[in-house]
This record gives C-alpha cells, structure tokens and sequence, in this order.
C-alpha cells in the first residue's frame, strides 16, 4: 500500500510528558532510541549523517603571512521564503468548481483531497492558467520551498580548479560522491573540506597560501552536501496531522501549522514526536518534519551540533535578537541564563558548541567539524581537515584561534586535529 494512503487521515501516537529535569547548558540532542514508536512514519535511521573525514597525509603547508589575493565565492545558502498567497480562488479538483484558499488546501485532512486541489491551476485572463503550485507553493509543494540545498549552486560545474595537487571539478567532485558502489570515494571528504585553487586566464593555479582562498565545498556546495546548505531550517510553514492517544483514542491536538522555530520551546520527547510527523504538503515523496527542520529537531547530529551564524530569537528579554558569537563575552552567570534550555531554549538549541552542551561536546570529542573555518579577520579558510594534514606550524597557528564567525575556539572544533595543543 502507498505510503501517504496509509497515513491519510491522521497518524495515531502515544502522548508522551517529559520525564526529569533537563540540565543547564546541557540539553541533549534527540537520538532514535527516544523517537517513540509512530505508525506509517519513516524511521530517523536513514536521516544521512556525516562520517569522520579520514586523515590526509597530502595538504598543503600554509604559511601564516599569505600574500592578498580574491577568489570567487560560488556558496550561496538562501532558504527560500515561501509564503502561500492570501485570497481565495476557483479551481475545479471534481466535477463541480470550487472556491478555496491555500490555507483550506493546507489544512484539509485528507491527502487524497489536496493532492487533486493541487493537480488543479487557475484559469487567468486570456486563458493563461496559474498552477496551483505557485499560488501555494508550502501547501501544494514547490520545489524551490523544498529544496534540500536551499538555493545553493554548483555554478559551472565543469571550470577547472585545483585542490590537494589534483585538477577537479565541481561535476567530478560529484562523480567521487557515489564512485564507490553509491558510497564516496576514500578522497572525496577531505577534498571537499581543502582548498580550491582556481586558475587564473594565464592557466596558472592560485597559491594555498594567497588570501580569500574558498575550499572545494564551497565551491561546489551541492556535490560536497555543504552543511551550510542542507542544514539550514526551511523558512514556511507547515501543517502537521492531529495527535491521538491511542490508549483513550481523544485527539490530544488537533491538525496544526507550524514553523521550525517553533519546535525550540517543546520538550523533548513532545518534539521528537512532532518531527518525525508527516507534514500536509503535498510533495513527491512524504516529507517529515525533520527534514523541513534539520536543525531543529537534531536528528542528524552534525546539523545540531553547529552554532547558528544568524540571528537568533531571545523572546521577553531587553536584546529579543542576537547572536551566539555574543555568548563570547558573557560573564559566566549570562551564559548560564542564556544557555539555559528551560528558560531560552531557542538560544540554548541553536548555539550548542559556545553553550557547552554535553551531547556536543561528545560528538565533537571523536569527531571533527567538517566545517568551513573562518581565521584571520574572515580573510583565511581553513578546515580541521586541513589542519590535521599540515605542518606543526601551521597546526599550532590555526589551533590557537578562535573562529571568526562563532567565536569559538579552533581546539573545541577540531579537538582530532588540534590533539597535539589541546591543554
């Protein structure tokens, strides 16, 4: 039986309440073994996860005083802002027509009725039609809301550049992904984690050591599944089916819209549950809320554990916005405070690394950022990767500063390779 005919009406749960009390500035991400038990809902095991990248005995030796140079930057992660438009409209999904909105197609319970409201387009001036997709593109699917990239591009995918001694691709780059029986390449991390070196109209290579220097993954964001792409949280929202506890058969919530950001305040258990739902859009394949919300719920550990770089929500506070890089400068008891899921849980599961918390810290203890790292007043990149495959010198630089844009410490990032200048 087809997946989303199984689960037409509404999925059936056990409500669970958040047992214990959650410790400060230690929230722990969601793990499967705690996903209670859901029916027709796809398990969070095959959420893809991030390997720890082999160490490279080939990388270049960076100097620490580079000479100025500026390569493009081809990385661009745009979460697309999709909003359904406003206003009703007629359109003719059976034999009769109808007037509807896009919010009474998003809302309607059963799938079978919005996937025939979405087959639908609306007939405009001189018989031009308006697909349903674009005048409700949440509700009824869009590609560009639900792409996984989030707007990012490989650009010319077949411009020459050079990385770890070797001429690639942005296309060959993608080949080396699933090379190896659908599985990457022994090479394809860590090169996608070291620097692109372009070619200059001369048919000369950029120096490793130059200024501006992008790595491949962000120079090809989409064939390197570049973190800064696919774990950004979609900006719309979503519907999510009613909540039943199947030991009263009450429906303990009705079907209900969301946003992303609006999973930070749920306790643990509560939002697990929620993520793991089937969400009302009526797209190819069934999208959970975790994949709209890859940060937010956790499940993919290396979305998590990665502080936030933009704005981040601290409702009822005299600042209601800032950043996590600000927990830098706070005095032990702000952080405390702000890092505090039960009291600012949007900033507390949002900037995990500079809060401290206790299930990051365990990753990042067997497994390096695969990150791009911003050094030198933004005019350096660098990577673990790179790191651990250059020379002591380099390594006890790098190892020695803080990232740029978090503002936390390369050591905390990159605790494999900076092993050797951890106190």
């Amino acid at each position: 039986m087809h997946y989303r005919k199984m689960n037409r009406y509404m999925f059936q749960i056990v409500f669970l309440t958040l047992a214990g009390t959650v410790a400060t500035r230690a929230t722990d991400a969601p793990t499967v073994s705690h996903v209670p038990t859901v029916s027709h809902v796809p398990t969070v095991t095959h959420a893809p996860s991030v390997s720890v990248a082999p160490s490279v005995s080939v990388g270049p030796s960076v100097s620490v005083a580079p000479s100025v140079s500026v390569a493009p930057t081809t990385l661009a992660p745009t979460v697309a802002l999709c909003i359904d438009e406003p206003g009703s409209f007629k359109v003719r999904p059976y034999l009769n027509e109808v007037e509807v909105t896009c919010e009474m197609i998003h809302l309607k319970a059963s799938s079978d009725t919005r996937e025939a409201f979405c087959a639908t387009s609306i007939k405009g001036s001189e018989e031009e039609s308006i697909a349903l997709e674009d005048r409700c593109p949440v509700a009824c699917g869009n590609p560009i809301c639900y792409d996984y990239f989030n707007g990012c591009s490989d650009g010319d995918s077949k411009e020459v550049f050079q990385a770890m001694t070797m001429d690639k691709t942005c296309q060959i780059m993608n080949f080396h992904r699933t090379e190896n029986n659908g599985m990457p390449n022994k090479w394809y991390e860590p090169l996608c984690q070291n620097f692109a070196l372009a070619m200059d109209t001369n048919g000369n290579f950029q120096e490793a050591s130059e200024f501006n220097i992008e790595l491949v993954q962000d120079r090809c964001p989409v064939a390197c599944h570049n973190l800064e792409c696919t774990c950004a949280d979609k900006q719309l929202s979503f519907v999510t089916p009613p909540i039943m506890d199947t030991s009263t058969g009450l429906v303990i919530e009705e079907i209900k819209e969301r946003t992303c950001q609006s999973l930070h305040v749920y306790g643990f258990i509560y939002r697990n549950t929620v993520c793991v739902a089937e969400t009302h859009a009526v797209t190819p394949d069934p999208t959970p809320v975790y994949i709209l919300c890859p940060k937010a719920c956790g499940f993919r550990q290396e979305c998590f554990c990665r502080d936030s770089k933009g704005p981040v929500n601290t409702p009822n506070r005299k600042q209601e916005v800032r950043a996590c890089m600000d927990a830098s400068i706070y005095q032990d008891t702000a952080l405390e405070f702000f890092c505090d899921v039960k009291v600012n849980p949007e900033f507390a599961r949002s900037c995990p690394v500079i809060c401290g918390n206790n299930y990051c810290k365990e990753v990042l203890g067997y497994t390096d950022s695969t990150d791009t790292l911003s050094i030198y007043a933004g005019r350096l990149a660098t990577s673990c990767s790179i790191i651990s495959a250059s020379d002591p010198l380099y390594q006890e630089y790098a190892c020695g500063l803080d990232e740029d844009d978090l503002q936390v410490p390369i050591t905390t990032l990159c605790q494999k390779a900076c092993a050797s200048f951890t106190e």
